[in-house]
């Protein structure tokens, strides 16, 4: 017979709670759900109700397919799946301290959880390790183990630390990362990123991080010799080399995943959920500086459209930011909150990584740095790209100006902030911007915006008296400005530097006494052309006008007729 949860309510909307005569053993699963915090009015599928031991009733999970569970939720997981451990002694995946380890953990209260790892918190760490590394082909075992591993982790940032005490971690790297390791190649989404993000958070709390191993390859992550690593602790060479090798793994799935357009809605912000707990590591800043990282991470960010509501401050939802766990697959938000700080903060990450000094100057880069400055989304958003800014402001204050952050941050800085490390970071951010901007004048300002690929209206792109004393310096370089713009009209994706591009073309054929001809022997009209089809009704206005500006031999004597 099928039963529905306590406090759910049926197609008819009649609200069911466990009749007096049936034992209250037929409800425990949602009496312990309760305990663990769940709502009683959460969710819940109906679940098909099987005789017990003794003659007792409990409920179990109506069966679903591994692929769908994977795609459940951690409080739907840990609701669902009863594991039978038992059935795992004879067996000898578990042993009797171990079973009883388990049965005390599973389903308890968080606080009676708390207080067990409180106790025993390295066995527990070896314990759902030896799981993973044992049940490997039964699909739902590896869920519910993953999804206790996961809250087990974000109950505590000390609790990513008990598995570098245990046994796991003293037989090896391999010993205690190769069970996640491997969980990364499996079919299912719902495995593969939370063992991801279990990965990632344990490693970040290796007590050899940041060591620089003698001999030690990061690109092929091999290793020589047998002499003790520099850093905390004794760490042999070939430890630290397997660690190593395990982290480019991890770093290759989770570049992976900025590429990916299956699970997009939640592939991205996986990978920035993991990376902002590794990159706390200079040996995986430099991995993810290899992979190209810092430039694939700010295509998801540079381009996002936050509404401001009006207040300035954005009205979006938070997708899965909750206790750090993992959403439903439904459609996505407007705007992950969660996800723009966990990327913005792993771009600040990135600037105390001295070799990435010039990738993190790439023009991308600085637009997703800047739009999320300027979104003002949320308080923690802005800090972190505050200070990124702030960081990178030192070497690149020309390129942030031309990219208009010195008028971002005015208007940031128009709201009032609580975080004291944030105004300071603005202020200082605004002192290097004016004293750049001081220096430049309006022709190498607009150059350095020009070259940056990503442009934006303005006054200097408006005013004609910029452009009647400036025309002639596009002929500099074998005209190289000019080249750029008309590669702009076929190489830029956003609508706004499409338009602008377009439109500057037509301010040169108008104030240049050889415009027409210029941009034709450049093969700029059959560009401007084709964009007068183009979606944005905008990028079509300004095609067209500069279209009539290349067909009439005298664009001024005719705006003066017009007039």
């Amino acid at each position: 017979a099928h039963a529905i949860a306590p406090g759910c309510s049926d197609a008819g909307g009649r609200s069911h709670n466990p009749p007096l005569s049936e034992p209250r053993s037929a409800w425990a699963p949602a009496a312990r759900l309760r305990a663990r915090g769940v709502a009683a009015g959460a969710p819940a599928r109906a679940c098909l109700l099987v005789g017990g031991e003794r003659g007792s009733r409990t409920l179990r999970p109506r069966p679903r397919g591994p692929m769908e569970r994977g795609e459940m939720c951690t409080s739907q997981v840990l609701y669902q799946i009863e594991v039978p451990w038992d059935t795992y002694l004879p067996s000898g995946i578990l042993g009797d301290r171990e079973l009883q380890l388990v049965r005390r953990y599973d389903k308890a209260a968080k606080e009676t959880q708390a207080q067990l790892l409180q106790a025993d918190g390295v066995a527990y760490a070896d314990l759902f390790i030896s799981i993973l590394s044992k049940v490997t082909g039964q699909e739902d075992t590896v869920l519910y183990t993953l999804c206790l591993l996961e809250e087990m982790l974000a109950a505590g940032s000390a609790h990513a630390q008990l598995f570098h005490a245990g046994a796991a971690a003293a037989r090896g790297a391999d010993a205690l990362y190769g069970p996640l390791l491997r969980l990364l190649q499996k079919p299912t989404w719902g495995v593969q990123q939370r063992a991801a993000l279990a990965l990632a958070k344990i490693m970040a709390a290796r007590p050899d991080k940041g060591a620089r191993v003698p001999g030690v390859n990061l690109d092929l992550m091999s290793f020589e010799g047998t002499s003790s690593g520099e850093g905390e602790g004794d760490v042999s060479v070939a430890h630290a080399g397997a660690a190593h090798a395990a982290m480019h793994a991890l770093m290759d799935f989770l570049c992976k995943q900025l590429e990916r357009t299956a699970h997009e809605a939640s592939a991205v912000p996986a990978a920035c959920k993991g990376l902002a707990a590794l990159l706390t590591d200079p040996a995986a800043r430099a991995m993810f500086l290899t992979a190209g990282g810092p430039y694939k991470l700010s295509q998801h960010l540079k381009d996002v459209k936050v509404d401001t509501g009006g207040a300035g401050v954005a009205a979006v939802s938070v997708a899965g930011a909750a206790g750090g766990g993992f959403s439903d697959p439904a459609p996505p938000p407007t705007l992950d909150i969660q996800m723009l700080y966990e990327g913005g903060l792993c771009l600040w990450l990135m600037t105390f990584e001295p070799t990435a000094a010039s990738a993190m100057a790439a023009t991308p880069v600085l637009q997703a740095l800047i739009t999320l400055l300027k979104g003002m989304a949320k308080e923690k958003v802005v800090r972190v790209a505050a200070l990124a800014l702030a960081s990178l402001s030192e070497s690149n204050a020309a390129e942030l100006v031309a990219l208009g952050c010195k008028k971002a941050v005015q208007a940031v800085k128009l709201h009032t902030w609580a975080d004291d490390e944030l105004i300071a970071a603005l202020d200082l951010l605004e002192e290097r911007l004016a004293e750049c901007a001081s220096t430049m004048s309006s022709f190498e300002e607009y150059r350095r915006q020009l070259l940056s690929g990503a442009l934006g209206w303005g006054t200097r792109h408006e005013d004609d008296r910029f452009w009647r004393e400036n025309a002639a310096r596009f002929e500099e370089e074998d005209f190289q400005m000019l080249r750029v713009l008309v590669a702009l009209l076929g190489a830029a994706r956003d609508s706004a530097t499409l338009a602008v591009a377009v439109h500057d073309l037509g301010k040169f054929v108008q104030h240049h006494p050889s415009g027409r001809q210029v941009i034709m022997s450049l093969k700029g009209k059959d560009a401007v052309m084709a964009l007068m089809a183009h979606a944005d009704p905008d990028v079509q206005k300004q095609a067209l006008i500069c279209a009539q500006k290349l067909l009439v031999q005298n664009w001024g004597l005719l705006t003066q007729q017009t007039s």
